[in-house]
C-alpha cells in the first residue's frame, strides 16, 4: 500500500515538474507566436531602501536609474557587460529577486 502511495506521489510530482516550465510564446488566433527575450538588459523595480551597490556582483555595465516619487520606487535598466546565456540570465534574475528592496 505504501508503494502505491509512493507511485501516486511520484507521478503527481513528475507531472507538476514537466508542466512547470516557463513558456516563451503565446497563441493568437490559434497560431503559436514565439517571444524573444532580450538578454542584454534587465529591468528592476526597487523600493526606497535599495542601493546601487547591491548590483555590483552581477556583471552589469551601464545602469540607468529613474525614480518614481508617486509610488516611492525606482525603475532600473541594467545592461550586462556581456550577453549571458539563457540559463545565466534566469539565474541572475532569480538572484535579484532574492535581494532585499527589489520588487521584481
Amino acid at each position: 500500500m505504501k508503494f502505491l502511495y509512493f507511485l501516486i506521489g511520484l507521478s503527481l510530482f513528475l507531472g507538476h515538474v514537466s508542466f512547470g516550465q516557463s513558456n516563451n510564446y503565446y497563441y493568437y488566433n490559434g497560431e503559436k507566436i514565439s517571444l524573444d527575450i532580450d538578454r542584454t538588459v534587465i529591468h528592476i523595480i526597487t523600493t526606497s531602501g535599495f542601493t546601487i551597490n547591491q548590483l555590483d556582483d552581477l556583471g552589469f555595465g551601464d545602469i540607468d536609474v529613474q525614480d518614481d516619487a508617486q509610488y516611492n520606487t525606482s525603475i532600473i535598466k541594467a545592461t550586462f557587460l556581456n550577453e549571458p546565456t539563457v540559463v545565466t540570465y534566469f539565474q541572475k534574475s532569480n538572484l535579484l529577486k532574492s535581494k532585499s528592496h527589489i520588487k521584481r
